[in-house]
């Protein structure tokens, strides 16, 4: 528990310190290693397939990754056991409480990564798995969407230093809900046409959501941004889950298009197609924005590693995968040797990553918790 005489201090009359408390340094921020792997799973498996020896890899990783879900989820649970109080002013917290978003998210991509298991389980395991995983994702989004907006509509004014594109993680939440569920619908279709037209047609709502908080929390972040000072440097990783929200929403509207019409629920239309495109192209844009910010804040010297960096990994990995999808709906060749491109750059950053993970966990460093 957080001492509450210090809790009880204006934060600017306190001191920052380092404590070394292994059980409360494992914050919902961690579940961003499952995010980041994950996503780089799903883009080694969309650009190389899951045949021979690639393929053999990929269930390892996706193994070690649900495990890291499991240990982290295992945690966060006793966290909430041990310490209620202390978890709700996290999940309440102006910053820390975005970060809540992650758990559903990272339940999303442990479905998404289990939809690769064809050749390890049968079909009815892995229908159940990621049914399973799609109604958590769901139930815990909403949840968490509700009680930080709620919290944040109390607060009399955001800090500067509290307002970060962390914001949009509940924007990536719901947009990745539905290409989770445009496989449920992909598999499941000759099992159940009711179950199916179901996941269909909460997954086209969950969607409307991420697309319509995307567009306002985009907005309201901008502007803050150009009026108010710059932002802290360790946030500087979440300026990529711009480009990440972009990308899956570009997925979100396609996949959802193609699986509605296959289904009867609407006509087949091009107007998905366009609106993928649009989106992909802001993905594009803030890609090279978020590249900029980091690359300025890195030559001050101003960017040592944390966990965050794995934010850099999942959105490279999102934006490829779309424009590989895009490149096929489309016929473009020239798209496709764009995301091989990313691909080179998105593996180039898990590897920095990675070693940086390791190093951390190695030297203990993960482990120290800073504190106002």
């Amino acid at each position: 528990m957080v001492d509450d005489k210090i809790m009880a201090v204006p934060e600017e009359h306190t001191m920052v310190r380092r404590q070394t408390d292994p059980l409360r340094a494992v914050t919902s921020n961690w579940f961003v290693i499952v995010m980041g792997l994950g996503g780089m799973i799903d883009a080694v498996a969309k650009v190389w397939g899951l045949t021979g020896t690639i393929g053999s890899w990929i269930e390892v990783a996706v193994w070690v990754n649900a495990g890291i879900f499991v240990v982290l989820l295992g945690i966060w649970l006793i966290r909430w056991f041990l310490a209620p109080a202390e978890m709700w002013r996290e999940m309440t917290h102006p910053a820390h409480g975005h970060f809540f978003a992650l758990i559903p998210i990272a339940m999303t991509i442990e479905g998404l990564n289990w939809s690769l298991m064809g050749r390890e389980f049968g079909g009815s395991i892995l229908d159940l798995v990621m049914n399973v995983a799609w109604i958590l994702s769901i139930g815990f989004g909403v949840l968490f969407s509700i009680l930080i907006t709620d919290a944040m509509m109390r607060q009399h004014s955001p800090r500067p230093e509290h307002v970060s594109f962390a914001w949009l993680l509940g924007s990536v939440a719901t947009a990745l809900f539905p290409l989770l569920g445009n496989v449920i619908v992909s598999r499941e279709l000759h099992l159940s046409l009711a179950w199916v037209r179901f996941v269909n047609v909460v997954d086209i709502a969950f969607f409307g959501m991420g697309f319509f908080v995307f567009l306002f929390f985009t907005a309201f972040l901008l502007s803050r941004y150009f009026t108010g000072p710059e932002p802290p440097a360790q946030v500087t990783p979440t300026s990529w889950l711009l480009l990440g929200a972009a990308a899956v929403l570009s997925l979100g509207v396609v996949g959802l298009a193609q699986s509605s019409a296959h289904m009867g629920l609407i006509a087949p239309s091009g107007f998905a197609l366009l609106l993928g495109l649009a989106l992909w192209g802001l993905a594009g844009w803030s890609f090279l924005l978020a590249l900029t910010i980091t690359l300025r804040v890195w030559f001050t010297g101003q960017l040592p590693f944390t966990l965050s960096w794995w934010a850099f990994v999942f959105p490279l990995s999102a934006y490829l995968i779309d424009s590989r999808v895009l490149a096929g709906a489309l016929h473009t060749p020239w798209l496709k040797g764009w995301s091989d491109g990313l691909f080179v750059v998105a593996s180039v950053f898990f590897l920095i990553v990675l070693a940086g993970t390791l190093i951390a966990f190695a030297s203990g460093r993960v482990f120290k918790r800073e504190e106002a």
